[in-house]
């Protein structure tokens, strides 16, 4: 993919993300670059006007989990679990479901970068991880705080309703409110059944761990 591309698809993201979109404004300046917004953008060349339902979710890295075995994954999350710890602990989230929304974003991949531009361990969207104060996307402990910390925003905004937050931080809590629950995305819809049955692993993995002390 191009580098307008790219911009283009993280501009198209960061419009989903805003509550009350009718529709998304694709335009295309005198020199080829192309950007997508919440509204008309005056500037020459081509505007077009993208219907709200051509969007069908944000895709997950998931070229970092290409060949990553149990193995490989296990030692990723090591290497990060103090990070998810804190983060955990700090937010007040069930430990298990941060690692689970990690895995299936990236497979615990810090460098990972999405098709849609969302970046790290927790693929944040730039606008998002600027918003909550990450300097470095990048940095793992960062990138997983931040994520921990806007996941919980999503789970008070939409009243601990698992499903919708996940909703929100896959599609953007706009796209949750316009359609009053989870948006009919495709990659929405995936997502939110891989983060719940990746978490039910990890809870039932945990309670065998613990009748084995």
């Amino acid at each position: 993919m191009g580098k307008h591309s790219t911009v283009g698809l993280m501009l198209l993201m960061m419009a989903m993300s805003s509550l009350g979109n009718d529709a998304v404004f694709k335009s295309k300046t005198a020199d080829g670059t192309v950007i997508f917004s919440d509204a008309p953008v005056a500037r020459d060349g081509e505007l077009q006007r993208l219907a709200y339902k051509d969007f069908k979710g944000r895709e997950t890295a998931t070229q970092s989990c290409l060949g990553a075995t149990e193995a490989v994954l296990a030692a990723r999350y090591q290497d990060l679990e103090s990070s998810f710890l804190s983060a955990a602990t700090e937010h007040r989230l069930d430990l298990a479901l941060l690692r689970a929304i990690a895995r299936t974003e990236s497979c615990f991949d810090s460098q990972a970068i999405s098709r849609a531009g969302a970046e790290g361990v927790m693929q944040l969207m730039p606008t998002t991880a600027a918003s909550l104060g990450v300097t470095n996307a990048f940095h793992s402990d960062q990138n997983i705080r931040a994520g921990a910390l806007y996941f919980s925003k999503m789970l008070k905004k939409f009243n601990g309703e698992l499903p919708l937050a996940l909703a929100a931080y896959n599609a953007g809590p706009g796209a949750v409110d316009r359609y009053d629950g989870i948006p009919p995305f495709p990659e929405t819809k995936l997502y939110i059944k891989r983060v719940l049955d990746q978490y039910q692993k990890y809870q039932a993995s945990n309670r065998t761990s613990s009748r084995a002390l």
